[in-house]
């Protein structure tokens, strides 16, 4: 069978990236499937996300060759698309290259990696909003991250909806420290919240800073620890200003993009880590799953599918932002400083649900039935 996985493998980093390249690596160990990689390379940096450019141009007219000497190799059996979201220049490009790849291949599988079409779809131009309906309806079917996530292949008139979870790597299992023992920090006093993505208004970067500062008066002892970088249009400067108003600038680390084990060891010496996200476009939270397979208790917003990644009887607090945010947040963190004897017990619950669900060998099981349907 020849399956070809669509979509931009790092760089730069991200969650869909990173998914991408991990179908590709999944696919092409398995002796029965020919997989290939339909390359797209839209966005060099993050400071080039969302926006239109003649190179992005230059990049859609190379998709387009990538794709016919693709199918000049043979008949693809699957193509797996990871669509754009719900900004204005991937749905463009969703249009164009969606009834290519259909005329193409036997099946077109969406990836709804990015979610918030279905609310985009309310206020997109008529013309636009018939066309994606039109392109995703000539595909065989779309795969959403979560049950939450369905709403955007529904939202887009599409009769076949699979649930297919994120999976990840055990990386604690291959680090120097395994996930069961003692992590190590310079202090050992000191208790340390970790937040790793992209640095932006939408992830809630700033509301962490503000109620992290408020917390730490009472918490001397506590440290923040920021893992990524600068997304457009926030700026370094931005979260510079953001850190000397907090006044609490040499309790809070800004580490940069780390890969590899120097993020893995960021995770294995966090005491706790946090996702305030509400991005319009989150859809699954990949750092929630590198949480659980540290067996670290969790503080995130419950915003799209985070409760349902985390689950009923959540291994942290999974907090309601309601009319403040930052509020919110602040209420959260201090309820998890005061129930600091529930660590451990959070950690397990964690540990145990990534894997029962998120673990590479699920993702492996799911996506294989998904593609021999």
């Amino acid at each position: 069978m020849r399956v070809v996985i669509s979509g931009q493998m790092p760089p730069p980093i991200g969650g869909q990236n990173l998914n991408v390249k991990r179908f590709y690596d999944l696919l092409d160990s398995e002796p029965e499937i020919q997989a290939e990689h339909w390359r797209m390379e839209f966005t060099k940096s993050t400071k080039s996300f969302r926006k239109f450019g003649l190179r992005k141009l230059v990049e859609l007219v190379r998709v387009v060759f990538r794709l016919c000497k693709l199918r000049s190799g043979g008949k693809m059996d699957v193509i797996i698309y990871s669509t754009g979201g719900p900004h204005l220049v991937p749905i463009i490009r969703d249009i164009i290259l969606l009834p290519m790849a259909c005329m193409m291949s036997e099946k077109v599988w969406v990836h709804f990696q990015a979610a918030g079409i279905a609310k985009k779809l309310l206020t997109l131009n008529p013309i636009l909003r018939w066309l994606l309906k039109r392109v995703h309806g000539m595909c065989y079917g779309g795969l959403a991250l979560s049950a939450y996530g369905k709403e955007d292949p529904v939202s887009l008139g599409m009769q076949m909806i699979d649930v297919l979870y994120n999976g990840l790597e055990d990386h604690a299992a291959t680090q120097a420290n395994p996930v069961n023992e003692k992590p190590t920090k310079k202090k050992e006093q000191e208790t340390v919240m970790l937040y790793v993505g992209h640095i932006c208004e939408d992830k809630g970067v700033p509301v962490l800073i503000r109620a992290f500062a408020k917390l730490s008066k009472n918490y001397p002892d506590l440290r923040l620890r920021l893992v990524g970088q600068c997304l457009t249009p926030y700026t370094q400067d931005q979260l510079e200003d953001e850190i000397g108003c907090s006044k609490v600038g040499e309790k809070i680390q800004v580490t940069g993009l780390l890969m590899g084990d120097a993020l893995q060891r960021e995770y294995r010496d966090a005491d706790m880590v946090v996702f305030p996200s509400v991005a319009p476009y989150e859809s699954f939270g990949l750092v929630l799953v590198e949480a659980m397979i540290w067996k670290r208790p969790i503080i995130t917003s419950h915003w799209r599918a985070a409760g349902e990644v985390m689950g009923d009887n959540p291994g942290g607090i999974c907090y309601e932002i309601g009319n403040s945010h930052e509020a919110a947040l602040e209420k959260a963190l201090l309820q998890v400083m005061e129930s600091r004897e529930s660590w451990p017990r959070w950690g397990k619950m964690n540990r145990q649900r990534y894997e029962k669900l998120f673990s590479i060998r699920c993702l492996r099981t799911n996506l294989l039935n998904i593609i021999n349907k």
